[in-house]
């Protein structure tokens, strides 16, 4: 790879893209005429994300060299998963980070897109959502020239619903005694919720009888959502 500087003309400070000068890049106090030679000499650092410009005249008793930094936006698209009632979102991510730079760090959101931005917290309903890209973080570059890049965040998270178990109780009843009330039995409830919390709630019957005799007959549990 080879690069060229022509600083003639040139409006300052200085920038070459994809690169950014940090503050002591060159300033207004350069004329613009070319006379300082900027560009005089460059440097590329192996992994492509330093460049070291040289400016043999910048005064007229002493040359200058300015680090110019690559500079760039990581995108993190990230897929979240958790069950409702959890408040602890899983994410996997992909990234478009260059492979010269270590990628660590454990990704997090706050909230999601909804009509209004909602924190994402153990009683997000089910369902899919598109994550807030502005309140997610947690991930580093680290390497020559990681500090020139900034993070981009997009995704979205799935609340699954929370499992339930639903069972007819069992009972017991003496022979030529009215058959007792079978009542469901739940597991599985989050956030001190309770069977009110249901759309419908579940019906048991049995195939016992006031007329069946001694032994074990079963119970059924119908419908509920």
């Amino acid at each position: 790879m080879r690069i060229s500087v022509d600083a003639t003309a040139a409006a300052y400070p200085v920038s070459i893209d994809p690169f950014v000068a940090p503050s002591s890049a060159p300033t207004a106090s350069f004329t613009g005429t070319g006379a300082e030679q900027l560009g005089y000499s460059v440097a590329l650092s192996a992994d492509g994300q330093t460049a070291l410009v040289g400016a043999p005249t910048a005064s007229s008793t002493n040359g200058a060299a300015y680090l110019y930094q690559a500079t760039g936006v990581v995108s993190a698209m990230l897929s979240g998963s958790q069950p409702y009632g959890s408040s602890l979102p899983i994410y996997t991510y992909t990234d478009d980070a260059p492979s010269s730079l270590s990628l660590t760090g454990t990704p997090a959101c706050s909230e999601v897109e909804t009509s209004t931005a909602t924190a994402i917290s153990a009683s997000l309903p089910a369902g899919s959502y598109s994550l807030d890209g502005v309140s997610c973080g947690g991930l580093r570059l680290s390497g020559p020239g990681s500090g020139g890049y900034s993070f981009s965040y997009s995704g979205s998270l799935v609340v699954a619903p929370a499992p339930l178990t639903t069972t007819a109780t069992s009972t017991t009843m003496a022979e030529g005694a009215p058959v007792p009330a079978i009542a469901p039995s739940y597991f599985g409830f989050v956030l001190g919720q309770g069977p009110s919390y249901l759309t419908k709630a579940p019906t048991c019957s049995t195939t016992a009888t006031s007329s069946s005799g001694p032994g074990t007959l079963p119970c059924y549990l119908h419908g509920g959502r």
